[in-house]
């Protein structure tokens, strides 16, 4: 039996995100870093909406981009948990 190489062609056009702000690069990092943590866990991947507001509810991380630099390399270093305890207070 032959095989033909255009059976198995797989399609490998992975969208890309296009970034706008210093917001966008800290979302798209930090979905990144916690589905990653996700994977083999009851949890769903997380979306960049969901992170963009529980950032945008905190009066701090919304506005200062130098916040939101330093919760992202504390996350990296700690584990990406930490976001979750960090934004929870600031919640209504």
């Amino acid at each position: 039996m032959e095989l033909n190489k255009e059976q198995f062609k797989l399609d490998m056009n992975i969208p890309t995100v296009k970034l706008r702000s210093w917001k966008d690069e800290v979302v798209n990092q930090l979905v990144e870093g916690i589905n990653k943590e996700r994977i083999g866990t009851k949890w769903k991947p997380v979306t960049a909406r969901a992170i963009a507001i529980r950032l945008n509810g905190h009066p701090t991380l919304g506005t200062n981009p130098t916040e939101c630099y330093y919760l992202l390399s504390k996350c990296r270093d700690k584990g990406y948990k930490m976001f979750w305890w960090a934004t929870k207070n600031e919640l209504l």
